[in-house]
């Protein structure tokens, strides 16, 4: 990959009550960006001191009995669906594209609201050429 594969990286804030609504990475039309789409998505927590304020992705469910325990440092366990916890330093990788270029439904997430406290993150997205 060469440096215009990715967008420009992106710095976002969440301060209390604010949140991000399920989205995808995707674009639902890739003629729009010039035949191109998001193929894959990283999400790095650079500073969060707020509680229950992750990263959920609602189409992935898990029985967190049936998992590794030790997952719970990482991921909220008391919900079925996946929702990471922002823990500084830590990043979320994903693809959001399938093998013949359509997007994956699965990778619906939001950023959950921010009851108090803030949460910084960045955004990294890698672009391709859809087929």
């Amino acid at each position: 990959m060469s440096k215009k594969d990715f967008e420009a990286f992106q710095v976002v804030q969440y301060t209390e009550g604010q949140k991000f609504d399920a989205h995808y990475d995707w674009y639902h039309n890739a003629t729009q960006q010039n035949n191109t789409g998001r193929i894959t998505s990283i999400f790095a927590t650079l500073s969060a001191d707020c509680t229950d304020c992750g990263t959920q992705f609602p189409h992935m469910l898990y029985d967190w009995e049936k998992e590794d325990p030790r997952l719970c440092e990482y991921v909220d366990c008391h919900r079925r669906e996946l929702s990471v916890k922002p823990i500084e330093g830590n990043a979320l990788f994903w693809r959001n594209l399938k093998a013949d270029g359509s997007g994956d439904t699965r990778t619906l997430h939001a950023g959950l609201p921010l009851p108090g406290g803030t949460k910084v993150g960045l955004n990294i997205f890698a672009r391709a050429t859809i087929p």
